[in-house]
């Protein structure tokens, strides 16, 4: 999960600094002291909300673990590898990151090649752990390796650049010069053929019906404070409407985000195809609400039916509902 990992990472981490801090004659632990103690209060609220909306100070952490849906330890790491070099972020891109693996591990071997590029080794290093790391505890998805293709393909470049420019200057120019042009030529196809794709997507039907109930959420709301039940798509309704989503996840927990949220406007998202359970017009009563339809679609896909907004009013006080909201 995401906490084990993070806790990985901050031993190593702590391990290599105090490694080197130590060796250091005018350290300074009060520093580090007054460092900490500074961590400690910039997590504090972090950890205090994870507390109150989950119930545990990992709750936040351990979700976002969840979503990773992996069907194996390592799947990501597998699909990556069979993508690169070229399909997983484009042929350019893919070859420079190739080579920024190649030479953060060349670097790090080296001892005398460690002092002189520490800067290389330092980007380099940190993309290739976020990208075996990723590839090992989340499913596959490239967007969730881009900040580690991003720091590898600056290691690859400047390890080239370096490379040429200890031969000679005007080979270093050079591959600058086409390095840009490259880059300038391969963004624009893509973002002609990303264009492409997203305006077909906003046509499909399935988007046409949920924008329409994010907008529809966010007319009605007139400006003031909302939030949004929904089994699927929240980051989407969470943009359409401007208001906070939260995940559909039984009475219990209604009750619980719903008192975090009871001085704003309410409203539920219902997919009639879905069989998990839903705020409707068939169970209102047991979540302590009043429904009133804003929004209904025709049948958009066979998984989800017709989607229907609600807006919940008029929550009744414990006794009478029974689920403590």
């Amino acid at each position: 999960g995401v906490a084990p990992s993070l806790l990985i990472v901050w031993c190593l981490c702590t391990v290599m600094f105090f490694r080197r801090f130590g060796a250091n004659e005018k350290a300074s632990y009060s520093r580090i002291l007054i460092a900490s103690i500074a961590l400690f209060l910039l997590l504090a609220p972090h950890f205090l909300q994870s507390m109150i909306v989950e119930g545990n100070v990992f709750g936040i952490l351990r979700r976002a673990g969840e979503v990773a849906g992996r069907a194996y330890i390592g799947e990501g790491l597998v699909a990556y590898l069979t993508l690169l070099p070229g399909k997983l972020a484009g042929l350019p891109l893919g070859a420079v990151v190739m080579a920024g693996v190649a030479a953060t591990l060349v670097i790090f071997f080296l001892p005398s090649l460690r002092r002189r590029y520490g800067g290389l080794l330092w980007i380099g290093g940190i993309g290739l752990m976020s990208f075996i790391l990723t590839g090992l505890l989340a499913h596959p998805e490239p967007r969730y390796v881009f900040f580690s293709m991003v720091l590898l393909a600056g290691s690859g470049i400047g390890s080239m650049y370096e490379m040429l420019n200890a031969r000679k200057k005007i080979f270093a120019w050079v591959f600058t010069v086409i390095s840009l042009a490259l880059a300038v030529l391969s963004g624009l196809t893509h973002y002609q053929e990303a264009r492409e794709i997203i305006v077909a997507a906003e046509k499909n039907p399935s988007r046409v019906a949920l924008r329409e109930a994010g907008e529809a959420i966010r007319d009605d709301t007139h400006g003031n404070v909302c939030a949004v039940w929904s089994l699927s798509f929240r980051p989407l309704f969470s943009w359409y409407s401007r208001c906070h989503t939260l995940a559909m996840r039984g009475t219990s927990a209604f009750a619980v985000d719903a008192r975090m949220h009871e001085a704003e406007n309410l409203y539920a998202v219902y997919f009639d195809a879905m069989k998990e359970e839903q705020v409707s017009s068939l169970n209102s009563a047991s979540y302590g609400v009043s429904l009133d339809e804003i929004y209904k679609s025709k049948k958009v896909s066979q998984s989800l039916g017709e989607i229907i907004v609600n807006r919940m009013t008029h929550p009744v006080n414990d006794d009478e509902r029974g689920v403590g909201l």
